[in-house]
């Protein structure tokens, strides 16, 4: 016979002691025990989603770059971030292998760059070069108080700064 739990023991010793009382009551007791344990995991789903939810709130704030929250704003920007990083690469390339920098223009002429947009949304790019360092600046056209920066820039440390 196979060893009982503690709680068919009990159950078994209060049908045993109350007879069909026992058994409503072991039906009762096993329902009660039943919803408890649902409610549980449900509460406990619950609590999951909701953490769930705020951790996503929060990465999604952090994506909403230079204070806007206008979704296109968003994208315009990180495509000029993205956009800098490329002429930034296709410069430091081009002086590797001819030792100076060199203007946007003249990147796109020596076949260095092939971004052909002079600018993306409200930001236009240009350039600053000698033959030592470099910085390349998108400079903000659009409305005032957009929250966007005015000016960002990328030099030969490949490191973006906003303005």
């Amino acid at each position: 016979m196979p060893a009982r739990t503690n709680y068919e023991v009990q159950m078994s010793a209060m049908s045993r002691d109350h007879g069909d009382v026992g058994d409503l009551a072991m039906i009762f007791h096993a329902r009660r025990m039943l919803t408890v344990t649902r409610s549980f995991g449900f509460l406990t789903l619950v609590a999951v989603v909701a953490i769930g939810a705020y951790i996503y709130m929060r990465q999604t704030q952090n994506v909403m770059t230079g204070g806007t929250a206008n979704p296109t704003s968003t994208l315009d920007l990180i495509g000029v971030k993205n956009d800098l990083v490329g002429i930034a690469k296709a410069e430091r390339a081009y002086s590797a292998t001819h030792g100076k920098y060199v203007s946007i223009d003249e990147l796109r002429e020596q076949g260095a760059l092939t971004m052909l947009r002079e600018r993306r949304g409200p930001y236009t790019y240009s350039a600053e070069v000698s033959d030592l360092d470099f910085r390349i600046v998108a400079t903000y056209s659009g409305p005032e108080n957009s929250g966007m920066p005015k000016t960002l820039s990328i030099d030969e440390s490949m490191q973006i700064s906003e303005q």
